[in-house]
């Protein structure tokens, strides 16, 4: 957090993210264009595990077969630890996934998705996310789950903005 010069919770509250991406929310994969971020729930269908590839060091993905009521695709992992995936991606349950929706040589596929949880987290990978400067060993699930334990420490605030200018903008 130094190297982003967050040395104290109000320097970290003042870390503004540069930017946001919004996650559209499908619930049919059928409603998925490749190339956008999107949160969905699926079925956990069938995993394949990397195989070492013969005389070489090289590995093929982990792979493991989603789908709902629509459409099929698979999640990607490289370097995967068959346990993590294996734990994380029970076959037979219902997971939220959200991640980029990619189309890759004619099969629908989501790499490294961003977040795989229960239908309790669905609510948290939707919409609008802020997009923050990082550096070597924070990613920014992390340094948004420290900024939200940071608000949680300081006192709120007073509004600042009149209340003209708040409805003028439909920002309340």
């Amino acid at each position: 957090l130094e190297r982003l010069g967050c040395k104290t919770v109000l320097s970290l509250l003042w870390h503004l993210p540069y930017s946001a991406q919004k996650r559209h929310f499908v619930s049919s994969l059928n409603q998925a264009i490749p190339g956008e971020l999107i949160t969905f729930q699926a079925e956990v269908l069938q995993h394949f595990p990397a195989m070492e590839r013969f005389k070489t060091a090289s590995r093929r993905p982990y792979r493991v077969a989603v789908g709902d009521h629509s459409r099929f695709l698979d999640l990607v992992f490289f370097n995967a630890i068959p346990s993590y995936v294996e734990k994380n991606l029970p076959v037979g349950e219902t997971r939220v996934i959200s991640g980029k929706f990619e189309n890759y040589q004619g099969k629908f596929q989501m790499t490294h998705p961003d977040h795989i949880g229960s239908l309790e987290t669905l609510k948290d990978w939707q919409g609008v996310e802020p997009i923050y400067a990082l550096t070597q060993g924070i990613s920014q699930k992390q340094l948004r789950k420290m900024i939200l334990l940071a608000l949680e420490k300081v006192q709120p605030l007073p509004e600042w903005i009149s209340a003209e200018t708040l409805q003028i903008h439909h920002w309340r």
